[in-house]
This record gives structure tokens, C-alpha cells and sequence, in this order.
């Protein structure tokens, strides 16, 4: 019986791991598309207003949305891939003990960090949500969803990191990330 209850927890523990590497690798083509995007709304902008004599107007709003979105998204990126700034002096100087504690502790300060966005970035988009934006309409809580987003998967990231569970990055390495797979 334990048997197939260990089986079943690892199996759904595998397809919440294959889940959420499938919305890394997602969210790393729609950065892609979001600064492309936000490269030619800036250029059309630019080209109406200074060569026709008149801008879009709702390129900037357009512009902001897109990155903040992107801001959001490469953080999560950034906490996938350990890309946060460090410093590695003082931990090569330590025991081996004392730099499994200072990993905890980073997992731990970026799982309190990612609640904070998901609690407070779900907040301000149920509010933004009964206002809209003045040159789109659209509803204003579609630029604060990125930080219940980013946070959510934050949260994912720094949860295995605490607990020392393998997150089987192999498959995001392997299909967005090359230049690591070259490097190894």
C-alpha cells in the first residue's frame, strides 16, 4: 500500500516539476516576444511622432506593460537560474557547513520575498482590476499581474532550493539555455 502511495506522490511530484519547467520555458519565449514587442512599439512611436508628426497614443502605456512584464519574468528567470548577485569571497573562506547554512538562508530571504510579491501584487491587481488604463481601456490590474506571477514561481524555486529537492532542470537548460549546455 505504501508502495503505491510513494509511487503516486512521486508521480505527481515529477508532474508538478514537468509543469512548472514547461511555464519556465514558456515565459523565457514570452520574454522573448515581449522585448521584441516593446523594440518595435518604441520604434512606431518614434517614427510617427518625430518623421509623420504625430506619436501612437497608447504606445507608451503598451511600452510600460511590456516591461514591467518583462522585469518580472527575467526575475523569476534569475532566481531559476541563480543569477542574483552574490558575493563569494567570504563563503570559499568557510566549512562546508556554514555554506549549506548561507544557501538555506538565500532560499529562505527569496521565499519570503516571492510571499511578499504574491500577497501584495495580488492585492494591487483585484484593485487595479476596477479601474482601466486611460489610452487602451484596458483594465489596469493587467500590468500588477506580473507580480503574483513572478512571485508564484519564486516561491516554486526557493521552496525546492530550502528543501533540497531536485527541480530536474535539464529540460529548460536544454531547451532554451544552450549556452550552459555548451559550457558543461
Amino acid at each position: 500500500m505504501t508502495n503505491k502511495l510513494g509511487s503516486g506522490a512521486g508521480m505527481l511530484a515529477d508532474g508538478i516539476r514537468r509543469g512548472f519547467n514547461g511555464i519556465f520555458i514558456g515565459l523565457v519565449f514570452l520574454a522573448q516576444f515581449l522585448i521584441v514587442a516593446l523594440v518595435a512599439v518604441t520604434a512606431a512611436h518614434v517614427f510617427m511622432r518625430y518623421v509623420l508628426g504625430g506619436g501612437l497614443r497608447w504606445a507608451e502605456e503598451v511600452a510600460l506593460i511590456l516591461v514591467i512584464w518583462f522585469a518580472f519574468i527575467a526575475m523569476a528567470l534569475g532566481v531559476k537560474k541563480d543569477l542574483h548577485i552574490g558575493i563569494d569571497i567570504l563563503p570559499q573562506q568557510l566549512p562546508a557547513w556554514i555554506k549549506a547554512a548561507l544557501i538555506k538562508l538565500k532560499a529562505l530571504v527569496i521565499l519570503v520575498v516571492a510571499l511578499v510579491l504574491v500577497y501584495h501584487g495580488w492585492r494591487l491587481f483585484r484593485a487595479g482590476m476596477r479601474s482601466t488604463l486611460p489610452a487602451t481601456g484596458a483594465p489596469a490590474g493587467i500590468q500588477h499581474l506580473a507580480m503574483p506571477v513572478a512571485g508564484l514561481l519564486m516561491l516554486y524555486d526557493s521552496f525546492m532550493d530550502l528543501c533540497g529537492f531536485d527541480k530536474k532542470d535539464a529540460e529548460v537548460n536544454q531547451r532554451v539555455f544552450r549556452d550552459d549546455e555548451e559550457e558543461a
